[in-house]
Parts: C-alpha cells; sequence; structure tokens
C-alpha cells in the first residue's frame, strides 16, 4: 500500500473514531449511558474486525502478549453481556454481511491460542 493510501486510511479510521467518540459523549450529556454503552459495544464489532484483518502485522512479542490479553477480555465481556446474541442486536445483524461477519469474529476468537492472561478481569453481576 502506498504512503498516501496509508495515510487516507488512517485519517479515515480516526475521522470514525471521533465521530464515535462525540456520539457516546452526547448520549452521556443527554443522560443516555445505555445508548452510550450500546454504541461502544458495537464499535468492538469494527476494532475487532481490523485486529483480525491486521493480525501478525506486529510480531515483537510484548505486543502479541497484550494483544492476546486485549482479546482475552473483550471474550469475556461479550460472553457476559451476550453482545450480538439478543434482540437489542438485531437491527445490527440486519446489515448485509452482518451476520457472516459476526460468525467469523466468533469463530476468530474461539481459535485464539492466547492462554488465560486478561486486561482487566471482568466482574459478574
Amino acid at each position: 500500500m502506498a504512503e498516501r493510501e496509508k495515510n487516507i486510511l488512517v485519517e479515515g479510521l480516526s475521522l470514525n473514531e471521533l465521530g464515535n467518540t462525540l456520539l457516546v459523549l452526547r448520549y452521556f450529556d443527554k443522560n443516555q449511558p445505555s445508548e452510550a454503552q450500546h454504541l461502544l459495544q458495537a464499535e468492538t464489532n469494527g476494532q475487532l474486525n481490523w485486529l483480525i484483518a491486521l493480525e501478525q502485522a506486529n510480531s515483537d512479542p510484548e505486543f502479541h502478549k497484550q494483544r492476546c490479553k486485549v482479546l482475552n477480555t473483550l471474550k469475556q465481556y461479550r460472553e457476559k453481556h451476550q453482545l450480538f446474541k439478543t434482540n437489542d442486536w438485531k437491527d445490527l445483524l440486519s446489515l448485509p454481511e452482518a451476520k457472516e461477519d459476526e460468525e467469523k469474529r466468533i469463530q476468530y476468537l474461539a481459535g485464539l491460542a492466547c492462554g488465560s492472561d486478561v486486561f482487566f478481569k471482568i466482574q459478574s453481576e
């Protein structure tokens, strides 16, 4: 990928992330924390898609350890909150290819060879 294309990609990703952060802040300003939480939960899909697509791009062992910890934490979080398994996610999963993409994410997380270290412990309610 040429340098210009990389810069365009990074700029687009940054703009998307900033837009989503502003939406979350707006939900908090409007005292709608559940909407903010829902948006942040949905955003984990996009971030996970990039990690899947770019896997092994950074072969540094310390980066790999940190990556495993974060992905193990995400697995626990998704399970605890039943992300993308309930009717709350019906609209998102009705988008073209959304179910297929979610199945890829599920398979990827299930197949991780990352041990059991986590970024932080997901507490039971």
